[in-house]
């Protein structure tokens, strides 16, 4: 039986793996040879003999089969096998095997062909990541790890310099947002899931010592209270006492000191904003 014994590719992609045998003519009995002729072929995952019980992913014999797994051989020669929407579970080792109508015709192949499913993985647990931060990608198999193959990277399906297994970015910038992915150098069949990466801007930082720092009460002139939103109020827990903080916050802030200071009111079906 010949047939390639290692097979790269992605979540989602069609396989062939193609396989051809030379079945055993003939066998001898009693002084004379008795002819053989093959009965039936099966493909099974993860088993050295695939014969009785073991379940298998194709059998010439049963009417129940996975859609997923296509024979396109026969009984003479060929056993190419096809695998439509490989999924993570698919990995392992595929054997065929071969029975007769004599058990002088059997045999399996138990070398086998393995699949391996390219994956992206990220350092990060999360696909959206704040500004600043850095993300390392890398790019794996569901039963091996590259030490000496070359991987090309992908952003929004433009090629990006290196061919390491693993990318690094950062600082990260709102330019970095996009779908990452990764392949066999020369091979875009192994192409792995996009990562989808979305970088975030940080809520901006008040940095002290940028404040201009006003005492008040309520008795205090000069303080224009039609415009508090561009004041922070720290209340000091002792009469009427406040701190008022000037600066330029952010929308969200400015929402939150707005809802802080005032407080609406229904008087006589018309809304009246009172202040706290």
């Amino acid at each position: 039986i010949y047939f390639f014994l290692l097979f790269q590719t992605r979540i989602g992609s069609t396989v062939i793996l193609p396989c051809y045998f030379t079945p055993l003519k003939s066998f001898s009995h009693g002084g004379r040879e008795i002819p053989l002729r093959i009965v039936r072929v099966l493909w099974c995952k993860n088993h050295q003999i695939c014969h009785k019980t073991t379940p298998s992913v194709y059998d010439s014999n049963s009417t129940a089969r996975e859609p997923r797994f296509h024979y396109l051989g026969n009984m003479e020669a060929n056993c190419t096998l096809q695998i439509r929407d490989i999924r993570m579970e698919d990995k392992g080792t595929f054997r065929f095997r071969m029975e007769a109508d004599n058990s002088a015709g059997h045999f399996t192949n138990q070398a086998g062909v393995r699949i391996s499913v390219m994956k992206l993985k990220s350092s990060s647990k999360r696909s959206e990541v704040s500004r600043g931060q850095t993300v390392s990608l890398q790019c794996t198999t569901s039963t091996c790890t590259f030490t000496h193959l070359e991987v090309t990277w992908r952003k929004d399906g433009h090629a990006l310099p290196g061919n390491g297994s693993a990318l690094q970015l950062g600082p990260l910038t709102a330019k970095d947002s996009g779908n990452y992915s990764c392949a066999l150098r020369g091979n875009m069949e192994t192409q792995s899931e996009p990562f989808s990466l979305q970088v975030e801007e940080k809520e901006e930082e008040e940095e002290e010592g940028w404040f201009h720092i006003i005492e008040f009460n309520s008795n205090t002139a000069g303080v224009d209270r039609s415009n508090l939103t561009d004041y922070l109020v720290y209340y000091l827990g002792a009469g009427n006492q406040s701190v008022m903080v000037k600066r330029e916050p952010s929308h969200k802030v400015k929402l939150s000191i707005y809802w802080s200071l005032f407080v609406p009111t229904l008087i006589h079906s018309h809304e009246l904003w009172v202040m706290t």
